[in-house]
């Protein structure tokens, strides 16, 4: 007779840029999943480095439901001549 409880699909998700997180916040949402983060970096901090996001990364965001808190702590580039 099988079991009545589905089993958990294990996944790692490896590296916290925007794709690690956009899929770990997406995996998340799944239901019977063992979701786990790795980090090589022994802290997370702000670089000075900076990322654009295309059109299709802005409605991905969307559809996660973390657009919002994304575009408060953005920042739109000054150019500097």
């Amino acid at each position: 007779m099988p079991s009545a409880i589905s089993p958990q699909l294990r996944i790692a998700v490896i590296g916290t840029g925007p794709g690690g997180l956009s899929s770990a916040i997406a995996l998340s949402e799944l239901p019977n999943v063992d979701l786990r983060i790795y980090e090589k970096a022994g802290e997370l901090k702000n670089l000075g480095a900076g990322i654009s996001v295309n059109l299709n990364g802005w409605k991905v965001m969307e559809l996660l439901g973390i657009r919002d808190r994304v575009n408060g702590a953005s920042t739109n580039p000054t150019v500097q001549r």
